[in-house]
């Protein structure tokens, strides 16, 4: 993947927009996140020139043709978030260091550039009263940010603003109970995964609850944490908004295989990926059958076709994940707690453990380039140090140390 060239890089209409080029590449591009149907995606295109006054008409005509086809209303949680809680705090914070003379005088401001030019496209769409879905989107910054490759120190700045801000609204009663952060010491390690074994264990949980309540979201459930360790798609809204149309069966050589296309996704305006033959030949007749009854056509949710807030379906079965893991004593691992975001983490670890190349986890995955797999998300556990011992050595006989 080509780096932007640093010198290059401009920001305009109240930071949204970002004007840069490649390395290597005489034209400018521009970039800015959309949001769609709840989901956020960074859209990136070539501007088509290398003059940096016409790069700017380009963009902003752009960036304003945007705002005219997205819908005027703000989201509820976005208003939440941002009005209730970010801007009472950052003007606090104005008035708190306006007349003090100290090294920090600044603080003010770099944690209002912080904000706007980082972190308030992860929390537009996320209840702040709602703890579990605000430490899941933690787990989405620090990745993201992993990626970008910026430190740890960095990366716990960021985070430490947002707890920051939500125990100043925790203080002033606007919310109830202030989410966990990630630790400096979580945020520099690989992440804790749930072992298939555990994964096992939690589906046969929900099939255990649906027979003793009869509530079929939990079945629902199950069928939603199976594609997620089918493929390489993100827990959350990509999955959650796929529709009946995005899943395709192609034949193609003797071979028969179950496509997912995924629209809007937080890195690219789409990507697809396979899911794993099991999945498709045991589970998924029993997903995509599972409300014959209902009369659904192509343009109906795969999952949970009932529930039309996506957003609210996000929490609910986030919440309820971690709930059901907790009850099992499971969450838990090393002191990490684990949320269902971490079963992408498994997803990589077990490609990796069965000798998939990095290259190819990563596109699965739906990532930039193989450093980010290597950093965030294989796993260190014991299982898949061996899985790496057998292939470098016990593949590779003729390794011989001489005495």
């Amino acid at each position: 993947m080509p780096k932007i060239n640093a010198k290059s890089k401009v920001k305009i209409i109240n930071n949204n927009v970002l004007i840069f080029k490649y390395d290597n590449n005489p034209f400018y591009y521009v970039r800015y996140y959309k949001i769609k149907n709840f989901k956020k995606t960074k859209y990136e295109k070539s501007l088509n020139t290398q003059s940096i006054n016409v790069a700017r008409d380009f963009a902003k005509k752009d960036y304003e043709n945007y705002l005219k086809e997205r819908p005027n209303a703000l989201t509820k949680s976005h208003i939440s978030f941002n009005e209730l809680i970010a801007q009472p705090y950052l003007m606090s914070r104005k008035r708190q260091y306006r007349f003090r003379k100290c090294k920090n005088i600044k603080q003010d401001v770099r944690e209002k550039q912080d904000w706007e030019n980082c972190l308030i496209k992860y929390f537009e769409d996320t209840d702040p009263n709602d703890s579990v879905a605000v430490e899941e989107t933690y787990d989405q910054i620090v990745d993201d940010l992993k990626q970008e490759n910026l430190s740890g120190i960095t990366i716990n700045k960021k985070i430490g603003l947002m707890d920051r801000m939500l125990r100043f609204a925790k203080d002033k009663g606007k919310i109830d109970v202030v989410p966990t952060k990630v630790t400096q010491q979580i945020i520099r390690k690989k992440r804790e995964i749930y072992e298939v074994e555990e994964q096992n264990l939690i589906n046969r949980e929900f099939d255990y609850r649906y027979k003793k309540t009869k509530d079929i979201f939990y079945v629902e459930q199950k069928d939603y944490l199976n594609v997620i360790r089918s493929c390489g798609i993100r827990p959350g809204t990509e999955v959650l908004s796929l529709k009946r149309n995005n899943c395709e069966v192609i034949n193609e050589n003797n071979i028969t295989a179950l496509l997912f296309k995924v629209d809007y996704t937080k890195t690219k305006n789409s990507f697809d990926t396979f899911a794993n033959p099991f999945f498709y030949k045991n589970i998924w007749p029993e997903i995509i059958n599972r409300h014959n009854h209902l009369n659904l056509n192509e343009d109906d949710y795969l999952l949970f076709p009932t529930h039309k807030d996506r957003q609210k379906l996000k929490n609910k079965t986030g919440k309820l994940f971690t709930e059901v893991v907790k009850d099992m004593g499971i969450y838990y691992k090393n002191g990490q707690g684990r949320s269902l975001y971490v079963y992408r983490h498994t997803f990589a670890t077990e490609l990796y453990k069965k000798g998939v190349p990095l290259e190819e986890i990563a596109k699965m995955m739906n990532h930039k380039d193989t450093r980010m797999i290597l950093q965030t998300y294989l796993s260190s556990t014991n299982t898949s140090l061996i899985s790496a011992y057998k292939r470098v050595y016990l593949k590779n006989n003729n390794l011989k140390v001489v005495k």
